[in-house]
């Protein structure tokens, strides 16, 4: 048996104000880790493609000198047909999880609209023509990020 605990040992919330908080709250990123990332976007906006490259050769995300970073769809089938009829099994389910978990929080959004001060507020939900994904490989491939971005 649990013994109720009596309310003046419950610890209580208080009210405390930005400035009463560390610096560590308001920087969720490592400084340094922020300073790399931000000179890696600066090169990419500066050399375009080739900033690219750059960068995804030094992680280790492309094989040195190689300059295909897409895949096409028929690339993408052929590597899913070639795979052990297990990991398509697997790949299939949990696509189907996904699908079924997405639209449904997709019917759950919708377009709304409310007059505010000073005019309105809103949100509109509009299809776009394409999009693109990022399949994260490297150390750590996540495939599961590849599903839940093409999937939903």
């Amino acid at each position: 048996l649990v013994a109720a605990m009596p309310s003046s040992d419950l610890p209580t919330l208080r009210i405390i104000k930005a400035d009463q908080l560390p610096a560590s709250c308001f920087e969720p990123v490592d400084p340094q880790a922020r300073e790399q990332a931000l000179a890696m976007i600066e090169d990419v906006k500066a050399n375009k493609e080739d900033g690219l490259l750059k960068h995804a050769w030094r992680l280790g995300d492309l094989p040195s000198g190689d300059r295909k970073y897409t895949v096409t769809r028929d690339e993408l089938r052929a590597a899913f047909e070639a795979a052990e009829p297990s990991l398509q099994g697997l790949l299939e389910r949990v696509a189907a999880r996904v699908r079924t978990f997405a639209e449904a929080q997709r019917a759950s959004i919708t377009t709304v609209s409310t007059e505010i001060e000073g005019g309105a507020a809103g949100q509109q939900v509009v299809p776009v023509s394409s999009a693109g994904c990022y399949a994260p490989g490297g150390r750590y491939p996540l495939p599961s990020s590849v599903i839940m971005t093409a999937v939903t």
